[in-house]
């Protein structure tokens, strides 16, 4: 069972206290290897070293996020990719939109990880 699913993701909230395990990295992968999803986690706690390299083996994207001040970082380098590139199932689409964005949107530029000043906090 998921907590949040698309047609194209799969997403598990792992809010406990603790560090992420390799064992629901595993499971996160088994079950949207099912239906051809892409598994995402996103954690509020630490990432065990096995569970980040697990996640990289297995494609599982690892998003950290901070409740309190509503930050969303990357937890690996495909959770990166999500933060950076946006959630968009075909890539050349997501390439299009971010030079889209860089071409009229002033706040382009900040650093990845940075929330444009435009967007509210959540």
């Amino acid at each position: 069972m998921c907590d949040l699913y698309s047609s194209a993701y799969l997403a598990w909230v792992f809010n406990r206290h603790g560090n992420l395990e390799d064992e629901y990295v595993e499971h996160a992968a088994a079950s949207a290897a099912v239906d051809g999803r892409e598994a995402i986690i996103f954690v509020r706690g630490g990432i065990l070293p096995t569970a980040y390299y697990r996640a990289d083996d297995l494609g599982v994207a690892l998003l950290r996020f901070d409740s309190y001040d509503g930050d969303l970082f990357g937890g690996n380098a495909r959770g990166h990719e999500l933060c950076v590139g946006g959630m968009v199932s075909d890539r050349r689409s997501s390439q299009a939109i971010n030079a889209a964005r860089q071409q009229t949107d002033p706040d382009s530029q900040a650093l990845p990880g940075q929330r444009p000043r435009h967007l509210p906090r959540w």
